[in-house]
């Protein structure tokens, strides 16, 4: 449950001025780090010259993207 806090305590610090609950909040912030974990995903997959090195990466980062996913249903799921 330490990263639910702190993902809150992070998105507490860039709270912007629109009148969002918490968990409003977190899911933006949640989403915002899905979509560019996707988009890095989906560069390293389009360039030309890919290595081995990037397929661990991209495996990397979709598996944060799960993690995320799933803090994301966690937060629904309240």
């Amino acid at each position: 449950m330490c990263w639910i806090t702190r993902i809150f305590n992070e998105v507490n610090n860039h709270k912007n001025n629109n009148k969002m609950t918490k968990k409003q909040e977190v899911l933006v912030y949640l989403s915002k780090q899905i979509t560019e974990k996707k988009a890095m995903v989906e560069f390293t997959t389009k360039k030309g010259t890919k290595g081995p090195l990037d397929d661990i990466l991209n495996e990397d980062r979709k598996e944060e993207i799960r993690t995320l996913l799933n803090a994301m249903d966690l937060i629904l799921g309240e």
